[in-house]
């Protein structure tokens, strides 16, 4: 039957057909008529007189790039990944493989894998021979990152005060190592645990241990012996082993504080010694360390904590001893100490004091830190709380100068003990005298809001930080201690109101030590794994996907132990360490699968347990295990693959990564008006469909 030709389909002309190419192509031609525009509307356009047209046909690989780009804006990244590979001309109009990186994290990737700057600054060393076993689709990427930080670092010269790199490359890289490393980890059904020689005196034994945030450098204060004179031991990761730094000259008096700069990419270490706080900066030859006295200390000054900060400032809290004919009052005082314009000298702007009753005091993990003063109101029986929170730019012109603001608290009848910071600032959360957890909310002149109150939070003033109390990395969940049997999740909505979640609870035993305290909890990065430690307890949650929480693991100090369980969590993964007697002493790690269930991944026998919570580096790829009465022990994390290839693993990322993963990929068909630099964009692309 022959239909009208008012019911006939719009059919292309025969160069229609050939410009829409051959079948099967992504682009198809449309007709672009004289007067309308290139989105259709209901509405025509007609031309002015006397002109003639001849309908046009116009190819969607031949829109301009302005109007390409603008599509492109509204798909998703896995589909503006896919319009890369169609032709040279969209993707040009494309966002930058870069920026697409950078939107794909901030879409896809789990909250919990949101990383400091400086975490991927021992990608070539720590993690490039680990992701590279593992086959991570974002290695080549990853190398690429790391190569152009290298280069600008190798230009610019070794110093203390060095700005840092800029954010679209050192932010990017740290948050693509940390989501491989998160997915790789979640992935393995079973992780290798080997030990890893480390060149150490015999007998020498050491006070304690800092790691440095790109998991590179590992420094210890050891107490001086008649065999070894050195007081401090700085340790470096090459080629699958810890080799031992130099320094220049060897410290043979003892290290009071050890803190390594967040910020500084060719690696610093502060140390106080006596009065002096010294600053140990690498050589460009990379050889050797040497220090500089950057700042000395009242001789009535005792230090109690320092903060390197990410701007390159230094934050030093100090108890000022006081003169018998004084009050008795606890004094702290705050300074706030600040390279110099010169790059070599340090000058110290700032000096508050706090004389009161009691004081309590937390750095952010930014440029802030809070201050408390508690006093005892003259007309009532209650207590006054007084809050300071410092930060650059508050109230000021000038945004390089500090400025504090103040929140007077009232209602409250225990001081103020503990202060812990959430992990992006936007909380302040406080532990009271009286058993009170207290969550505020800082706004934009850094003032708190009340936003939670918890009663019977079990403090444990013995122990440093918040023990009894963790933050997911989102922010949006917390667990509060509130005995020694029972734990409080609390959650947050997008508003920020806050209510209560479930409590866990376990039972308490007629065996239970009359002694028994609580140590720490800490939530898993992820939120789906909760560690409580007690003195002789160690008890472990996890939210099952069907489930919900569950009491997984419960480990319990028995008379003929002779070690108490010990945990760490690995950041990476969720994945949690512990060493315990059952009935050896052994090592294990737990942590989820890909199907979000709780599971073994490694079980192994060890002498010595782990060295408290913040043993592990913050890859996760290192473990520490030890006391102050023996030697350490470190341990690596591998993957069950063939774990040969991580020992030798060449350390140049141009050669070891991008080759590599280059070779996997299929070869592309090459164009005549493709350039080289094309092709290579193109190559990308086929490495991650998913962008």
């Amino acid at each position: 039957m022959n239909r009208p030709a008012s019911q006939m389909p719009d059919r292309p002309s025969p160069a229609a057909q050939t410009l829409a190419g051959p079948r099967g192509a992504e682009a198809r031609p449309f007709l672009l008529r004289p007067g309308r525009s290139l989105v259709p509307t209901h509405e025509q356009t007609a031309l002015t007189g006397g002109h003639k047209s001849t309908p046009t046909l116009v190819c969607a690989q031949h829109l301009p790039a302005l109007v390409l780009h603008k599509i492109f804006s509204y798909l998703p990244v896995n589909a503006q990944g896919r319009c890369a590979l169609v032709c040279r001309h969209w993707n040009s109009a494309l966002p930058s493989l870069r920026l697409r990186l950078a939107q794909w994290l901030k879409e896809e990737a789990p909250a919990s894998c949101t990383a400091q700057p400086g975490f991927g600054q021992g990608f070539n060393n720590r993690t490039l021979p680990f992701l590279r076993v593992t086959n991570s689709p974002l290695l080549p990427i990853m190398a690429e990152l790391y190569e152009e930080h290298r280069q600008r670092q190798l230009s610019e010269p070794c110093q203390v005060t060095q700005q840092p790199c800029q954010p679209d490359t050192c932010d990017l890289l740290s948050g693509l190592v940390h989501y491989s490393l998160n997915r790789q980890l979640t992935l393995a059904d079973e992780l290798k645990v080997q030990e890893t020689p480390i060149d150490w005196p015999n007998g020498k034994t050491f006070s304690f241990c800092k790691q440095s945030p790109c998991s590179r450098w590992m420094a210890f204060s050891c107490p001086p012996d008649a065999q070894d004179s050195s007081c401090l031991r700085l340790y470096g990761w090459e080629q699958g082993h810890w080799h031992k730094q130099v320094l220049a000259p060897d410290v043979t008096e003892p290290v009071r504080l050890l803190e390594f700069s967040p910020r500084v990419e060719a690696g610093a270490l502060f140390c106080i010694q006596g009065l002096n706080i010294l600053a140990w900066c690498r050589d460009p030859d990379r050889k050797s360390w040497h220090r500089t006295r950057i700042w000395t200390t009242g001789a009535l000054c005792t230090p109690l904590a320092f903060y390197p900060m990410a701007d390159g400032d230094l934050a030093l809290f100090s108890r000022i001893r006081q003169q018998k004919a004084e009050i008795h009052a606890a004094k702290l005082r705050l300074e706030l100490i600040l390279p110099a314009r010169d790059d070599r000298t340090w000058d110290k702007i700032l000096t508050a004091d706090y004389e009161c009753s009691g004081h309590a005091w937390a750095m952010g993990h930014g440029c802030q830190l809070a201050v408390s003063s508690s006093y005892s109101a003259a007309d009532s029986c209650g207590i006054i709380n007084m809050v300071y929170v410092w930060r650059k730019g508050l109230g000021s012109s000038r945004p390089e100068q500090w400025n504090y603001r103040i929140s007077q608290l009232h209602g409250y009848s225990g001081a103020i003990q503990r202060l812990h910071y959430s992990p992006n600032d936007h909380y302040l959360l406080a532990i009271l005298s009286n058993s009170q957890a207290c969550l505020w909310a800082l706004d934009a002149q850094c003032r708190l809001q009340e936003r939670l109150t918890l009663h019977a939070s079990r403090l444990q003033p013995e122990y440093g930080g918040s023990p009894q109390s963790s933050f997911r990395s989102d922010e949006k969940q917390l667990a509060v201690a509130c005995s020694l049997d029972q734990v409080q999740l609390c959650y947050s909505d997008d508003n920020g109101h806050w209510r209560h979640g479930p409590l866990l609870v376990t039972r308490p035993e007629p065996d239970d030590p009359a002694d028994d305290s609580l140590i720490t909890i800490a939530l898993s990065p992820n939120g789906l794994t909760l560690v409580r430690q007690r003195k002789y307890r160690l008890d472990i949650w996890h939210q099952d996907p069907v489930e919900d929480w569950q009491h997984v693991i419960s480990y319990k100090y028995k008379r003929h132990h002779a070690f108490f369980p010990q945990h760490c969590l690995l950041a990476p993964g969720g994945l949690v360490c512990t060493t315990v007697e059952d009935p050896a002493f052994v090592l294990m790690i737990h942590g989820p699968d890909n199907q979000g269930r709780f599971v073994s991944k490694a079980c192994i026998a060890v002498e010595a347990a782990i060295d408290g919570p913040g043993a592990a580096s913050a890859d996760g790829l290192s473990l520490l295990l030890g006391d102050q009465s023996r030697p350490p022990t470190i341990l690596r994390l591998a993957p069950p693959a063939d774990d040969d290839a991580i020992h030798k693993a060449p350390q140049e990322p141009e050669e070891s990564a991008q080759e590599p993963a280059q070779k996997q990929q299929e070869p592309m068909p090459e164009r005549q008006d493709e350039t080289p630099s094309h092709r290579h964009q193109q190559h990308q692309n086929r490495c991650w469909p998913f962008l």
